[in-house]
């Protein structure tokens, strides 16, 4: 088990910046009155030769099936050179494109987790602009904790009210900041990777070969992932006209 940190009032921008520790007898040697931990048992990490694990192995078919997508997209040597936060989104959109279509009246997987990412987009700004407010002395401590407890509150109740799927859960794996930080490294960009399909026409083995070879070679993917991202969009949206 892996355990991971943030701080009671700060948002990390993700999971590389969350504190790491290897839980010792099953559990986080963390202090959660100095810290928010999200423990995490991995079901599959790329790169790794690692036996399957018994989280994997009980995961239902679908949740499989798309964990093993997204580490083996992972492996592909142009998308390690990304930032987490960038390879993330990618490997996840790939890891919903390389199974088979949904069938029909289903909803897709890859439309279903731009809604979770959009909410935990506004969620994380929220909390980011509450701790901010407390760094500037407009808080106090326990007013600002007791105003994180109800922003968390109020995700529990709209990430809860999503549509389910059995490839990953709506919620984040702990309702705190270290979880809402790990979770914001796979959303953060994610809506914006999402435009791909639409700009290529919904083929989505055209959208596979984007993310693949494309996305790594654009200018400027490493210093602004945004402003380039929406530069690869527009120019792929051209292409397929």
């Amino acid at each position: 088990m892996l355990c991971f940190a943030a701080p009671r009032l700060a948002l990390p921008e993700s999971y590389k910046e969350l504190k790491f520790r290897r839980a010792k007898n099953g559990k986080c040697r963390f202090d959660t009155t100095r810290w928010d931990v999200l423990a995490y048992r991995p079901e599959a990490i790329a790169g790794v030769r690692v036996a399957v694990t018994p989280e994997l192995a009980s995961a239902s078919e679908a949740r499989a099936s798309f964990v093993v997508a997204h580490e083996e997209f992972h492996d592909q040597k142009s998308i390690r050179r990304l930032p987490a936060g960038l390879h993330e989104p990618a490997a996840t959109l790939a890891g919903f494109l390389i199974e088979p279509r949904p069938e029909t009246g289903t909803a897709d997987p890859a439309f279903l987790f731009r809604q979770k990412a959009v909410l935990i987009n506004v969620y994380g700004d929220q909390a980011t602009q509450l701790y901010g407010r407390y760094d500037r002395g407009e808080l106090t401590e326990s007013e600002a904790l007791q105003q994180k407890q109800s922003l968390f509150d109020a995700l529990q109740t709209d990430c809860a009210n999503l549509a389910a799927t059995p490839a990953f859960n709506p919620c984040p794996a702990a309702l705190n900041n270290a979880g809402l930080a790990f979770d914001a490294t796979y959303t953060r960009l994610y809506p914006l990777i999402h435009e791909l399909l639409p700009a290529t026409g919904w083929d989505r083995e055209e959208t596979l070969r984007v993310l693949m070879f494309d996305l790594p070679e654009t200018p400027e993917i490493q210093r602004n992932p945004r402003q380039a991202l929406q530069g690869l969009i527009a120019r792929t949206r051209s292409a397929t006209r």
